[in-house]
């Protein structure tokens, strides 16, 4: 939901393809080998594919140059943590860019007494918005309907092709597998999860089953089994049912 995610004319470049890694990474890494550059800062990891394995490609290519290798590098990375989500630990980076401390010291010039007027006044100017957690799965929901319909329909087509190759979630209609997986995005308690490959981790399972749980509590009308279809999927479950083009994807 960060204001450029609806900017169509941004590129994505593959960082898990070699070839794209090392054309886009030629000047940093020459400049790192070379001495003029001692500490990186990576923006947005959460937009690759497999942030893990690109800051391991970084350090490796690095040494493989004869530069500061894993150990001495300094390299951060630029995320907001959500508590009580840490930072995973496979990163090979010293820490976030600070957003979590910046927080803590904004708290320090922020006046308790402050919260009370200018509650008030948003309630005058704009309503009363009801429960936080009601406005945040409804304007995540309203996002993704309007700014991010394309997107979320490449998902959904994606996940009818899924269904359509297993005779037990075939009768799922595009419509209904949409809805159900924008109510799963909208209850989702973290940025993202980190499922590359087969690899699962417990902390990722756990984030989505508790986003299935509150997606089928806010959505009764939803049929269950198309909940169970999209947590199936985002945990990489019964690949042998997936059709063969994409399970090469993953």
């Amino acid at each position: 939901y960060r204001r450029f995610f609806d900017i169509n004319t941004l590129a994505g470049l593959r960082m898990e393809r070699p070839e794209v890694f090392a054309a886009t990474h030629r000047l940093v890494l020459d400049l790192v080998s070379q001495g003029k550059v001692h500490a990186l800062r990576i923006d947005h990891p959460d937009g690759l594919y497999d942030p893990a394995g690109y800051f391991r490609a970084v350090r490796e290519a690095i040494a493989a140059r004869g530069g500061q290798g894993d150990a001495s590098l300094y390299m951060v990375a630029e995320k907001i943590l959500i508590p009580p989500e840490p930072l995973p630990e496979n990163w090979l980076v010293a820490g976030t860019t600070g957003y979590e401390f910046a927080n803590q010291i904004s708290g320090l010039f922020a006046h308790p007494e402050g919260e009370e007027p200018l509650s008030r006044l948003s309630a005058r100017v704009a309503g009363d918005p009801g429960r936080f957690a009601d406005l945040l799965f409804a304007s995540k929901k309203l996002v993704m309907r309007t700014l991010m319909s394309g997107e979320l329909m490449v998902l959904a087509n994606l996940l009818d092709r899924i269904s359509e190759a297993d005779r037990r979630t075939r009768d799922h209609t595009l419509h209904a597998l949409r809805d159900a997986l924008m109510d799963v995005v909208a209850c989702f308690p973290v940025y993202r999860t980190y499922v590359t490959g087969t690899d699962v981790k417990e902390q990722d399972r756990r984030f989505v089953n508790q986003a299935i749980v509150q997606a089928r509590r806010r959505s009764p009308a939803v049929d269950a089994s198309a909940f169970q279809l999209v947590r199936s999927v985002l945990l990489l479950e019964d690949l042998e049912n997936w059709p063969a083009a994409l399970r090469e994807t993953i």
